[in-house]
């Protein structure tokens, strides 16, 4: 019975890691949507920052989320109610409430300060005037904060097109880096083709992401250029020749990290696929075995009736060995998952391999101890017929003197005819205790001597 609940109850725990594993992925989505606004908040609201923002379309879009945001921070409260604080998914939920309560301060701050308007930056090739709102694209992440390296104010009081080119490059520095952890973070369920898949389209389109910046960082690269060849300062000529190698080699990189997790992807994905496959006939032989375990009913204890049921568990002791293979396969391939693709989510192989070794080693327990079981009751059907007739001979000698006991007693030699009876009570006793096994386990106990 409890094997037959065995892939309910597997299909459960299933739905119910998943379940987990996209609220996990929720929650770290949000993260990665708050940190940058909350980022940019901070360096919108320095003194010093000059240049158009869209205050206003920046609340509209924080205003949209906070939906999102409580129903996800309740239904964690309610998830993580008495879970460690240092367990890994409530410091996110930690993490998520305290930057949520800190951008909303920052927006209240920046409009008191200027309803209207509020100094910024502007973004990567936007024309002069252009409005410029907060970037809050999916591809970033929560640690991420490149240290905006200051130039010596001297150098950009020389060479004042120096202070949009950092700027620009900041930003670009800064989303190529956010992007990289992105891609670092980002988990899946191994064995799992649906999640696989999902992460696949997401990978996809985070390279159009990439390709559709590609113009930004050419035109860095050119403005740069023309930026070099118009100062005869040193000092900024190495600054900004430094900075471009640093960012075109970050975005080789980043392409390279996206690429290799595509092609990681695609693999799991057909490692994944052969696994289910030998999974489904792994299990399929184990239901097989259990339904021939399960029909067998306990029927009279002949001979022939036993060594018939001998003849069946053998057969299924041989088509076990012969089935093993699909087992191997399974683990084997199971091994390889966990083995490759360790820093993903394999808790849903762990405990599908572990469901599957359990149920095929209590099925090699039960042909076992039944095989063992019906030899050793075969052995003593067998062995019946011999008891039998040692304890009709003993039994004939046994009446044999008791009929002498019997005459001595008429002629009351009581003395000797006690001997006698002790004697006869003795043997009596002997074979009661194990005289004839296979007597008294077929036919029953005998009866007292007194009887």
């Amino acid at each position: 019975q409890v094997s037959r609940a065995l892939p309910e109850k597997q299909g459960e725990l299933e739905d119910h890691i998943k379940d987990f594993g996209k609220f996990e992925e929720h929650l770290d989505h949000l993260l990665l949507w708050l940190s940058p606004i909350r980022n940019q908040l901070e360096t919108y609201s320095q003194p010093s920052q000059t240049g158009p923002f869209d205050l206003k379309e920046t609340e509209v879009t924080v205003q949209a989320k906070q939906p999102e945001v409580e129903r996800l921070l309740s239904e964690g409260q309610h998830l993580y109610k008495e879970k460690p604080s240092t367990q890994p998914v409530k410091r996110k939920l930690e993490d998520l409430r305290s930057e949520w309560e800190a951008v909303n301060h920052l927006l209240r701050e920046l409009k008191t300060k200027q309803p209207d308007r509020v100094p910024g930056l502007p973004a990567i090739g936007a024309s002069p005037g252009q409005t410029v709102t907060l970037v809050t694209q999916s591809v970033v992440t929560k640690e991420t904060v490149i240290s905006k390296l200051e130039m010596p104010s001297s150098l950009l009081l020389e060479v004042p097109a120096l202070a949009d080119f950092n700027r620009a490059w900041t930003e670009l520095t800064e989303w190529l880096s956010l992007l990289d952890r992105v891609i670092k973070s980002q988990r899946v369920m191994v064995g799992d083709l649906e999640d696989i898949n999902e992460m696949i389209i997401k990978q996809k389109a985070t390279l159009q992401d990439l390709e559709q910046r590609r113009p930004q960082l050419e035109e860095l690269i050119t403005a740069a250029q023309n930026l070099k060849n118009k100062t005869s300062n040193q000092e900024a000529r190495t600054i900004i020749t430094d900075r471009i190698e640093r960012i075109q080699n970050q975005w080789d990189e980043v392409q390279e990290h996206l690429q290799n997790r595509r092609q990681q992807l695609d693999e799991m994905l057909k490692d994944s696929t052969q696994w289910l496959e030998t999974k489904e006939e792994a299990e399929q032989v184990i239901g097989q075995a259990r339904a021939k375990l399960d029909s067998w009913k306990e029927g009279p204890h002949t001979t022939d009736e036993i060594q018939k049921k001998i003849t069946e568990t053998k057969q299924l002791a041989k088509d076990l060995r012969q089935w093993q293979v699909k087992v191997d396969m399974a683990n084997d391939l199971a091994l390889k998952l966990l083995r490759d693709y360790s820093a993903d989510d394999t808790r849903k192989v762990h405990m599908i391999t572990e469901n599957i070794n359990a149920s095929w080693g209590n099925i090699h327990k039960r042909v076992s101890e039944r095989e063992a079981a019906l030899e050793e009751t075969h052995g003593l059907l067998q062995q019946f017929p011999l008891d039998l007739e040692k304890f009709l001979s003993w039994i004939t000698e046994a009446e044999t003197t008791a009929n002498v006991l019997q005459d001595a007693s008429r002629k009351e030699k009581l003395l000797e005819g006690s001997k006698g009876v002790r004697e006869l009570m003795k043997q009596w006793q002997s074979k009661e205790q194990s005289g004839f096994p296979a007597l008294w386990e077929v036919q029953g106990p005998p009866p007292s001597i007194q009887d």
